[in-house]
């Protein structure tokens, strides 16, 4: 149970209650909406004590409003609400409450979704023409009804126009609707989620109560999270499993708005948490252990027009302007940019470029909330090479040395560059592209890996600053793969 509910009583009255204190164990309902608008009445430390008596209803903005009222509606008595369950103005509240804000969802009864307000004070609630969703009665023969209903133009209903909703936008919405056993989606229509599927309200069968077709939407998102666990998980459920973190939440996760950068690691720990107790994986600043060396091959997001996506068409492929100092620099949540992974994973055969990488310490999610990120390091058993020059007329292309011979690789930035400093090229992997460009000349190896700087404040290690791929011939790639290993401490 949440620490704290609001009571919605069956009257209109309503107060905070503590569940703990209270030995209360029953059925609650929680609210997914955005922030904003003018009556943002919050819980704090000052308020506290009066909102156990009574919260002012009068001061609450209508998606609460009318959250309340749906939960009455559907004979619940309790609703969670971040701003009234969560004391704002204590930092070390909204700690601890964070940690569990994913469990709080995924016990709910239902959550119920403000889809199509753009804050607070646009409530639940559209209006719209009653007749569209309503069949009309026109006569009965041989006691069987007959129906006429409108026909709902399914095009302003689609998948885009649900994933772009307002609400999902918002970065903590993700886990919010991925951890929750069942939404109900208010907005132009009503929108069902739950681990079955998803179920548009225009597409009802009124006469018997179910859909007549599949609705737009994914119903993976619940379904994978709300799986029995497992005392073992096949090789190929694993495979599965890692690729639904990265193309259903990972990456749509940070094409989100979060009012909060630093909150980017916390608003999607919830999802981690749980991926994490039904694999038995261990998670380091939203990196998974066992893929470490696949999972630093990230990358900011780059368009790409013949992909035909949405977020590729509205992408507006910017940096990071500054490092988000809430992780290491090898992690994704240390910047605020929309993060891809690369796109030949798994097309190739794949070989180890490095035999070892080691978390240096303890890094678990819950308990680096807030704390110091450059605590963590990697240790990486691999190979490093000195940059030569950047190729003329090319800001992407830089020439990189093993002995003496040059080899190119295209880099891509994390964060807009500073004051330029000796590029370092760390490959990871290696694939082999037999006949490449022509029968006969053995094909090509790309390398895949990452660019580093040395560290300014840390001797002796290294900062990431770009992700980097090359094509190099297979003579070239035998000289590469043949060098002695080293340790390489990133930070």
């Amino acid at each position: 149970m949440p620490t704290r509910l609001v009571d919605v009583g069956q009257a209109g009255s309503l107060r905070i209650v503590e569940t703990k204190p209270n030995l209360i164990h029953a059925p609650y309902a929680t609210l997914s909406y955005c922030w904003g608008g003018k009556n943002q009445l919050q819980l704090t430390e000052s308020s506290l004590e009066d909102f156990k008596v009574e919260i002012p209803a009068w001061q609450l903005s209508f998606a609460i409003l009318d959250a309340i009222y749906v939960v009455r509606q559907l004979k619940l008595r309790y609703l969670w609400v971040d701003s009234l369950c969560i004391i704002q103005n204590s930092k070390s509240d909204w700690e601890k409450e964070v940690i569990t804000m994913g469990e709080v969802f995924r016990n709910s009864a239902i959550t119920i979704a403000a889809l199509g307000a753009k804050h607070s004070e646009e409530g639940l609630f559209a209006r719209r023409d009653p007749l569209i969703y309503q069949p009309c009665n026109l006569f009965r023969r041989d006691g069987k009804d007959f129906f006429v209903k409108s026909q709902v133009d399914d095009s302003q209903f689609s998948d885009d126009w649900f994933e772009k909703s307002p609400l999902h936008q918002r970065g903590w919405v993700m886990q919010e609707r991925a951890l929750s056993p069942r939404t109900l989606n208010f907005g132009a229509t009503l929108i069902w989620e739950c681990s079955e599927g998803v179920k548009y309200e225009h597409t009802m069968d009124f006469e018997l109560g179910t859909n007549s077709q599949d609705s737009p939407g994914n119903p993976t998102i619940k379904s994978r999270l709300h799986e029995p666990l497992k005392d073992e998980i096949a090789p190929d459920q694993t495979s599965l499993l890692f690729k639904f973190w990265r193309e259903q939440i990972l990456k749509p996760y940070t094409m989100t708005i979060l009012t909060v950068k630093e909150d980017r690691l916390a608003a999607i720990s919830g999802v981690i948490e749980s991926i994490g107790k039904s694999t038995g994986w261990e998670s380091v600043y939203g990196l998974w252990m066992p893929f470490l060396v696949e999972e630093l091959l990230w990358h900011k997001f780059v368009f790409v027009p013949w992909r035909g996506d949405w977020r590729h068409q509205n992408d507006k492929d910017k940096l990071g302007q500054s490092r988000l100092r809430i992780a290491p620099t090898w992690s994704w949540v240390s910047l605020d940019i929309k993060i891809d992974f690369d796109s030949s994973s798994g097309k190739a055969p794949i070989r180890l470029f490095t035999t070892q990488v080691t978390v240096v310490s303890n890094t678990s999610i819950l308990s680096k909330l807030g704390a110091n990120p450059w605590s963590s390091r990697l240790k990486v058993m691999s190979k490093l090479y000195p940059s030569g020059s950047a190729v003329k007329g090319r800001s992407d292309l830089f020439n990189f040395l093993v002995d003496q011979t040059s080899f190119q690789a295209t880099i891509l930035f994390d964060i807009v560059p500073s004051t330029p400093k000796p590029y370092y090229y760390l490959p990871l992997i290696a694939q082999h592209f037999p006949n490449w460009y022509r029968a006969g000349d053995g094909g090509k190896i790309r390398f895949v890996g990452i660019v580093l700087v040395t560290s300014t404040d840390f001797p002796r290690a290294y900062e990431r600053v770009r992700y980097s791929h090359s094509y190099v011939s297979q003579t070239v790639a035998d000289d590469l793969l043949q060098n002695e290993l080293i340790s390489i401490e990133l930070v």
